[in-house]
């Protein structure tokens, strides 16, 4: 037998189009309907109040459908999928290094490198390539723990550097180069024959002979002092020829 429908049928109908209708686009904002069974709970409220109304139905029949036909449409809703949130991006951590570098910037390329492991960073390494190991000053450049001595002969009365005399100063420039930061002083020494003022000129052109060679090489003059003790201070006795010709000499000493 067909259903007859009336004026609280058709009111409910409406009425719980409009309730879902706000159920659907409201799911999931405050102050809505946002669960199947709250839905639900005001459908079955408007249906019933529509079935009263109508004289050819019930309140109880109204009240359940508009309840399943609210709470089923509210369902679906709830359902739908959500936006998802992008995640927050972490902040970078600043490095811990143990040089300030001005400029560095510590948070976007980290601490700066170390080339040659000697503690002191790139940008502030006055002498990269030192090697493993070694003790280096604030500048990276390797430190002279221990004064450095050696000598070259001369001929008597000379003071021409001979091609030995020239080796021995070649090794000594790869020291100075080694460590760039040390002071050289040169001293000139004689035998004790001829005159002393002679002797002491001589002692001053054997040590500026030494040192034009050096600056030649590529040593900072800035580095070096030099005197000349003429016969002073021997290192052998003068009373034999071996012994002259040792203290004929310029002596070399590498320090900090």
């Amino acid at each position: 037998m067909a259903m007859k429908t009336g004026k609280g049928a058709l009111l409910a109908t409406v009425a719980v189009g409009v309730l879902v209708s706000g159920c659907a686009t409201q799911s999931g904002q405050t102050g809505s309907f946002n669960k199947w069974w709250e839905c639900a709970i005001a459908g079955g409220v408007v249906g019933g109040a529509g079935g009263a109304l109508d004289k050819t139905g019930t309140a109880v029949g109204a009240a359940a459908g508009g309840a399943l036909l609210a709470g089923a449409i509210c369902a679906l809703a709830d359902d739908e999928p959500k936006a998802a949130q992008p995640a927050a991006k972490p902040k970078p951590v600043p490095a811990k290094c143990k040089y300030v570098v001005p400029g560095w910037d510590v948070a976007m390329n980290g601490c700066p490198a170390d080339s040659d492991g000697d503690g002191i960073p790139d940008p502030l390494d006055k002498c990269p390539g030192t090697a493993m190991g070694e003790k280096v000053d604030k500048n990276g450049c390797a430190i002279l723990e221990e004064a450095h001595l050696a000598s070259v002969h001369f001929a008597l009365s000379s003071s021409e550097l001979a091609a030995n005399a020239k080796a021995v100063l070649d090794q000594e420039v790869v020291l100075m180069q080694r460590y760039p930061y040390t002071k050289i002083t040169l001293t000139g020494f004689t035998d004790s024959t001829g005159p002393l003022e002679f002797n002491n000129k001589l002692s001053v052109s054997r040590a500026m002979a030494v040192k034009n060679y050096l600056i030649s090489q590529g040593v900072d003059p800035a580095r070096i002092t030099m005197a000349g003790d003429g016969p002073e201070d021997p290192v052998a006795t003068n009373a034999t020829k071996e012994g002259r010709m040792q203290n004929r000499r310029v002596q070399l000493e590498l320090k900090n």
